[in-house]
């Protein structure tokens, strides 16, 4: 830029300041021998490659004012600049750069490039106005006429940019030599060349026309610099002339301009990115990506690979080229006249296809395998999908069956990225590219060992595919013509073959095949304990087990059991009032599948056990389960309807969820959850609703529940103190106590047990900081919980009398008692012992409305049970307290 001196108000931004700028230092790689044989030159078409990167390349002038270099030497360029005239460097070998007259910047749109070849055009200079080859008045002709070098003596010269010492460094120097052999359209040789020579012109000498440049006609470039390694001091090389491709380009033979885009279904709206294969840095190639639409000049018979997105756009994703429909997502594109537009289409994709097994009999029942062949599935889980060098891709009609499980819907989210409708036309005449599907002709549906009896398909077309059936499967094109479309596989059972895990240690089991009665000790043959059913109440020693009847056994050891036999997929097993130990089917049942006759008859959730009770949505076959009835009745498997309450009903979930919470956990990791709430004040909430089954029938085995038999306790919501129980069933010590308390709810917790299993009661108040208490040694099966309502706060106005439960109690020897007045007036708070003896006035006078705290100092009196009583207006209130010295 300059600047005269009358001019005023001018500004400049800089996006890039690099100053001081040294080439790497000088190598020994690229000196073909002991010397270094380069001699500095001045030849005005060569120039000097400055990059963005602070890098340095050289490349020359063409005879029709193209230029040329490496393809690796522009692989990073942005705002690369050429250079003319360069100047020497300084001593230390620090490049100097020539004035802005001898300056031009790269126009990356004009690149053309091949095999580490690129030819290309710069912006004319922002001083002169000039080209390249108008203002250096000097240019290189090219020939592909080179003699053998196996019976001829080729004398070549190669002129460039390479590093050196001193002043010479990165500054024109020229090398000669022999052409040493061509192999593949290479050129080697043994003439000097280090780096920063790449891209300089390899020249045959003898050819000149010119005085000022001697060498003049061009048969290659040079690329990359080998000498110097010993021992056999190897080669320097580059693309000769001989390549076509690069010999069509240095002419300007048939070369187009190819517009590159990727469209929506409406074929108007470009999205996305297409990538293209070429030459990343010196020594690699990969994808990279352009925004479409992008043109490119090629030339005629050039090939390049263009790889269509992966992503969606709109519930779109690609699904073919248009040139010859092809599909493959990466794809090899020769340039001639009918290719000038290559288009990557997208298309619409649904979300909502279902392809799946069917149980006939348990028609909800979809499990089992099924196979899908996809020829848009990129599948980069799979080496097979892989193609050297480029990465995964589509497959096409040759992409292999994938193994899914059922029900499997290829979602957008999922790797298939959804269905293309209509694909592949209207069966029986189907035009590939179709989606296929099989299955085996025999396989267990879960549980169930089944046959193959058909298909079924709604929104969906099918067709045989001769070619593509296989020795034991049955395959079937399918064109997915709805957007709900479901494609099934219906199978008939033949029996059924359950495995379950036992524990070592009790276990709820059932019998989950059709048999007789049977022998319990023939069922469970490595049980260490009776085998217990349920019956009237009470737990009975069974010697007979059958279908439909829960049972406790225990074992020594974990183990699997295993059922084979005839299969149970619907049944109705009879129930009585109250609490029923059942069993299942042969395949797991949703609770919301179980009725009853009469109806409605199950009050509350089903139980399994897990180290604990916990309640189920779902019977899985070969054990056992909890449910309470409300009268004698049939319990229907699979009949259709159901009367259950939901184990999720919203309104019970949310009472727990607004609940405190305390986890009680034995040493052996069996544990149970229970909850104290606040009552509903609209009376929603049915208890029931959380009453816990009956506990193992062995006393000293884990059971922890509240004395009323329920997990959840409720506090009125007016309530101020309420004394909870909770029965506690274990022999493994320690015992934790975790809690969780929501700070909503306003109550205060005092825990109380009593050590080593009798006698004196330990009480501790719950801290919000611990939130864990834990019980080392027996302790007997009794917590004690209190909870008290803490309904003060800050800055409000009580609007109720209210005298609190001093804290703590059993206290020793100090006590606080606290009050609240919803209005003004003369307050008396006195205490008393157990024979009525007034023994102290703790208020005696008129007070505001509010909430007041007094403490109670009982040093001087003896344990026992003392009784404190408020009185203000009409109001009177009494408590007792302990005092436990």
């Amino acid at each position: 830029m300059y600047v005269s001196p009358n001019d005023v108000n001018i500004y400049f931004e800089v996006h890039k300041l690099i100053y001081n700028d040294t080439q790497k230092g000088y190598s020994w790689r690229g000196i073909c021998g002991q010397t270094d044989d380069r001699q500095p030159t001045q030849f005005k078409a060569v120039g000097r490659i400055f990059k963005s990167d602070g890098d340095i390349e050289t490349y020359w002038i063409l005879f029709n004012g193209k230029l040329v270099t490496a393809q690796h030497c522009l692989s990073a360029m942005y705002v690369d600049v050429i250079q003319f005239n360069v100047p020497n460097s300084y001593l230390n070998g620090v490049i100097r750069h020539p004035g802005p007259e001898d300056q031009y910047v790269v126009d990356n749109e004009s690149i053309i490039s091949g095999d580490d070849w690129v030819i290309f055009d710069v912006y004319a200079n922002s001083v002169t106005g000039l080209t390249p080859k108008e203002s250096q008045n000097d240019f290189y002709f090219v020939t592909n006429d080179i003699p053998d070098p196996q019976s001829n003596n080729v004398n070549i010269t190669i002129t460039g940019y390479g590093v050196a010492a001193g002043i010479l460094n990165c500054t024109q120097q020229t090398a000669s030599g022999l052409i040493n052999y061509i192999e593949g359209n290479i050129l080697y040789c043994q003439v000097d060349a280090t780096e920063g020579t790449s891209g300089g012109p390899i020249v045959m000498v003898g050819t000149s026309n010119n005085t000022n440049s001697p060498m003049k006609f061009v048969i290659g470039i040079i690329t990359e610099g080998y000498c110097g390694e010993a021992p056999d001091w190897g080669y320097n090389s580059g693309p000769s002339t001989l390549m076509n491709e690069f010999w069509n380009a240095l002419n300007g033979l048939h070369i187009i301009n190819v517009k590159i885009d990727q469209k929506l279904k409406d074929n108007q709206t470009s999205v996305g990115n297409v990538k293209r294969w070429e030459q990343i840095d010196f020594q690699n190639y990969g994808f990279k990506s352009y925004n479409v639409p992008r043109e490119f000049n090629f030339i005629i018979g050039q090939s390049f690979i263009f790889r269509a997105t992966e992503d969606i756009f709109y519930s779109q994703k690609f699904n073919k080229w248009n040139i010859g429909n092809i599909i493959k997502i990466h794809n090899e594109f020769t340039i001639n006249n009918e290719s000038k537009n290559i288009i990557s289409k997208l298309d619409y994709t649904t979300n909502n296809i279902t392809i799946s097994n069917e149980l006939i009999g348990a028609t909800f029942y979809q499990k089992g395998d099924i196979e899908f062949k996809d020829p848009w599935l990129v599948n980069v889980t799979d080496s097979s999908f892989y193609e050297h060098p480029y990465g995964y891709r589509n497959l096409g009609m040759n992409a292999p069956f994938k193994q899914e499980t059922s029900a499997f819907r290829p979602t957008l989210e999922s790797k298939y990225k959804g269905m293309f409708l209509n694909q592949g036309g209207t069966p029986p005449n189907l035009t590939p590219p179709y989606y296929s599907v099989r299955v085996p002709l025999n396989q267990f549906i879960g549980t169930i060992y089944s046959e193959f009896a058909g298909w079924q398909a709604t929104g969906a077309e099918l067709a045989d595919v001769p070619q593509y059936n296989e020795e034991g499967y049955v395959t079937k094109a399918v064109v997915f013509k709805q957007p709900n479309a479901v494609v099934k596989a219906r199978y008939n059972p033949i029996y059924a073959s359950v495995n379950t895990n036992l524990t070592s240690s009790w276990n709820l089991v059932s019998i989950p095949i059709n048999i007789q009665p049977a022998l319990a000790s023939q069922i469970y043959p490595t049980a260490t304990s009776p085998v217990y059913g349920f019956e009237n109440s009470i737990y009975v020693a069974k010697n007979t087990v059958k279908p439909g009847e829960g049972y406790w056994v225990r074992f020594a050891n974990s183990q699997t059991k295993n059922y084979t036999g005839a299969h149970i997929l619907s049944a109705s097993f009879p129930g009585k009032a109250g609490w029923n130990m059942i069993g299942t089917l042969s395949i797991p049942v949703s609770v919301s599948n179980i009725s009853t006759y009469p109806e409605n008859s199950i009050i509350g959730p089903f139980y399994s056990y897990k180290n604990g009770y916990v309640r189920v949505t779902t019977l899985e076959p070969g054990y056992g389960y909890w449910v309470k009835l409300a009268g004698d009745c049939l319990l229907l498997y699979n009949q259709g309807g159901g009367d259950v309450v939901p184990p999720e009903d919203p309104i019970h979930t949310d009472v727990l969820t607004r609940s405190d919470r305390f986890i009680i956990r034995d040493s052996e990791g069996n544990e149970q959850s229970l909850y104290v709430c606040i009552e509903d004040e609209n009376n929603q909430v049915d208890v029931t609703y959380f009453e816990l089954p009956p506990p193992v029938p062995e006393e000293s085995f884990f059971d922890v529940r509240f004395v009323s038999d329920r997990f959840a306790e409720f506090i009125a919501h007016d309530a101020d103190e309420v004394d909870l129980t909770i029965s506690v069933q274990t022999e493994n010590y320690p015992v934790t106590i975790e809690y969780e308390l929501n700070p909503e709810n306003n109550i205060e917790y005092t825990l109380g047990y009593s050590s080593g299993g009798y006698g004196k009661v330990n009480y501790q108040k719950l801290s919000g900081n611990e939130n864990k208490i834990v019980i080392n040694s027996k302790f007997g099966n009794r917590i004690y919980l209190r909870s008290e309502r803490n309904d003060r706060k800050q800055g409000e106005t009580p609007d109720k009398y209210l005298l609190s439960q001093n804290k703590p109690n059993p206290f020793n020897p100090v006590t606080t008692i606290s009050y609240a007045l919803p209005e003004p007036g003369f307050v008396t708070l006195k205490v008393y012992d157990v024979l009525g003896r007034e023994l102290s006035t703790l208020v005696n006078e008129y007070r505001e409305a509010g909430y007041y705290d007094i403490s109670w100092d009982a040093s001087s009196q003896p344990s026992g049970v003392y009784f404190y009583k408020l009185q203000s207006g009409n109001f009177t209130s009494v408590k007792k307290m302990l005092l436990m010295k």
